[in-house]
């Protein structure tokens, strides 16, 4: 089974009879009528589904394989592993400006814990999450209880649906079932969360975008493998004056292996006769800066995904005064807009309009931002003496249990500060006396 352009679509399978091709072979006919295109359009597009899009450097891009790119995976991986990990909470907005969780909600607890009975939030937004990485879209359906307040969320496959819109102009998702039949659902029953595209809509596809970078990377990988498998590395070459009968070029042959081959014999100095000499060889791939083109592929992968290349394990710029600004530009420049995107679509889609109001979700980052230790006891120690936290905040997010009592909710000032709205008493000015000259009633200012 398979999908072409939201349409399900069964590829005849090796060794069937010739009654069971034509019979789908009429099928795909009807279909391609139906979608207005040739049979030849629908092969092409068949092909397309199966062996993916070609490129020019001769290696086909689908999803599946895509993923077989060590540094296409590691981005993958380490997005989607980074929004599925982030504590995802559902706050009430209390007082002014400030918030709590809002553990009663429904939703809270749909997000928070299980999206629905068969996976976890951690694995449910990893798979949204890998969508949207590599299709630009991820879809989820909503399933509401008798309540209408939503009680299950299921991911979808991307391929399987379209964006349509009915006769009153509203969108509608059309979706393919494993069946091969087709139903919508209405927009506000869709969970959709868009990457970038040109329409706000619809996101662009990676693989699309990509493909001609994660084609030659698969490529340089298959080229190096096929290099070392066919056994084309040649160490070096003896070279004889003469020519050998077959006698002899089978004792030399055996000689040469017996005693210079294997780790034991890779370092023994060779004897040689009758004027034969030993060329050694190089490894040709050094020499075409082969190594050096693999690893710049992973900078391309980390640019497309928006990665620092220490993310992909490439450490070659990486040094110990930079590496932790690194990590802050890697949240701040790649999980971020992520995690934006997710709770904007989670407000839109899963809370009433009268409850984003006073309810909202959010991410917390700050697991990802934590320094080292010293950096971290610094940071409170100025909170907490310029009375911006209290001692069980401080506990809170060194993941400790409160202390329980007013030792840990009191805030602390410094006695000499006070408040800048205050009004600051000024003394008065003092003034000299003026002075009187003897033989003078008049008295005199200087």
């Amino acid at each position: 089974m398979l999908y072409i352009d939201g349409i399900l679509y069964r590829a005849t399978r090796p060794g069937e009879g010739d009654e069971t091709k034509i019979r789908d072979r009429l099928k795909n006919a009807r279909r391609a009528y139906r979608m207005n295109i040739s049979i030849n359009e629908l092969d092409a597009a068949m092909d397309l589904a199966i062996n993916g899009a070609p490129t020019h450097s001769g290696v086909a891009v689908t999803g599946e394989n895509a993923m077989n790119f060590s540094a296409v995976f590691c981005a993958v991986n380490i997005i989607a592993g980074s929004i599925a990990s982030l504590p995802l909470q559902l706050y009430r907005r209390v007082g002014d400006g400030g918030k709590e969780p809002f553990r009663e909600h429904p939703l809270f607890d749909l997000l928070h814990n299980q999206p629905n009975p068969e996976m976890t939030s951690y694995v449910f937004r990893e798979i949204l999450q890998q969508h949207l990485l590599l299709t630009g879209n991820a879809y989820a359906e909503i399933m509401l209880d008798l309540r209408g307040t939503p009680a299950e969320l299921w991911p979808m496959n991307p391929a399987a649906i379209k964006l349509r819109r009915d006769d009153n102009d509203h969108i509608v998702y059309e979706v393919r079932e494993a069946d091969g039949t087709t139903r919508r659902i209405p927009a506000d029953r869709m969970f959709h969360i868009p990457g970038l595209g040109f329409d706000g809509r619809v996101g662009y596809s990676v693989l699309a975008k990509a493909r001609e970078t994660f084609g030659l990377g698969l490529a340089m990988e298959e080229f190096q493998a096929r290099f070392y498998g066919q056994g084309t590395n040649i160490g070096g070459v003896l070279t004889h004056p003469g020519k050998l009968d077959d006698i002899a070029h089978e004792r030399l042959k055996k000689t040469w292996a017996d005693a210079y081959s294997g780790l034991s014999g890779s370092h023994a100095t060779p004897l040689l006769e009758e004027g034969m000499t030993y060329q050694r060889h190089g490894m040709p791939l050094e020499d075409a800066q082969f190594l050096e083109s693999r690893v710049f592929q992973v900078g391309e992968i980390a640019r497309w995904f928006n990665l620092p290349p220490h993310k992909l394990k490439e450490l070659s710029r990486a040094t110990f005064s930079n590496i932790e600004q690194q990590q802050i530009e890697f949240v701040q420049d790649s999980i971020r807009p992520w995690a934006v995107r997710w709770e904007q679509h989670i407000a839109w889609k899963l809370l009433r309009p009268e409850e984003r109001q006073t309810l909202f979700v959010e991410f917390n980052l700050d697991g990802l931002l934590r320094g080292d230790t010293k950096s971290r006891m610094e940071a409170h120690a100025v909170l907490r003496n310029v009375g911006g936290i209290n001692a069980d905040e401080i506990r809170a997010k060194e993941n400790m249990n409160p202390i329980g009592d007013l030792a840990g909710e009191m805030y602390w000032r410094p006695l000499n500060m006070g408040d800048a709205s205050e009004a600051v008493a000024v003394p008065p000015a003092v003034t000299e006396e003026p002075e009187e000259e003897e033989g003078d009633s008049m008295r005199v200012v200087k």
